[in-house]
């Protein structure tokens, strides 16, 4: 019988932080301490404290909160390299001369880490189907204090519209609310059970 949740590689532990490490100045400084309530960022983030700690709870929260959005985010990336930049997708600030291009890198590097690195973790560790609720959890407190957080601009996990300028065609507490509904709906639950299908369940 293989071993059940056995331990992430040293060599993963010290690099996953070692990029933390790097990122949390790198980002506090360039866009401010609310930047770390990006969804991917709090993934970044739980994905430490499964490999400090050996648990598959918060790498699988992180799994299901980003792992249909980084598949989003990679694809457009790549039809923003095949314009060279010319299309204005997701990824369109990866070719903004105004953002540091060292920022811009490192964007890139945490966003395809995240992708490959959390079905790895999921394939040795397993998926913890509690992280559905977990997550629903925390996506409900992140929500309103992203939109409290940011400004149209910045724009905290879509919480001001879709666009690049607020939604306002509904309220924003009705808006704020539309996502609280859609994202458990709409992103996690899918993934979720995608998650339990294409891997073994913790032990």
């Amino acid at each position: 019988m293989p071993e059940q949740n056995p331990r992430p590689p040293r060599w993963l532990v010290l690099a996953w932080t070692a990029l933390v490490a790097v990122i949390v100045p790198v980002y506090w400084v360039s866009a401010g301490p609310q930047n770390f309530l990006w969804f991917c960022d709090i993934a970044l983030f739980l994905t430490l404290h499964g490999l400090w700690f050996n648990r598959p709870l918060p790498i699988s929260m992180a799994a299901v909160s980003v792992l249909a959005i980084e598949l989003v985010w990679a694809a457009d990336l790549a039809v923003s390299l095949l314009s060279l930049g010319g299309y204005r997708g997701l990824t369109a600030y990866v070719f903004d001369p105004d953002i540091a291009l060292g920022v811009r890198i490192l964007s890139v590097v945490f966003h395809l880490a995240l992708l490959a690195v959390l079905p790895y973790l999921l394939h040795r560790m397993g998926y913890a189907p509690r992280a559905l609720r977990w997550q629903c959890g925390l996506t409900w407190l992140v929500l309103p204090l992203s939109r409290l957080a940011s400004t149209p601009e910045q724009n905290l996990n879509w919480t001001w519209g879709l666009g690049r300028t607020a939604q306002d065609w509904m309220p924003a507490w009705a808006w704020v609310l539309l996502l609280m509904a859609f994202v458990p709906v709409g992103i996690l639950l899918p993934t979720h059970w995608a998650l339990q299908r294409l891997f073994r369940s913790e032990r």
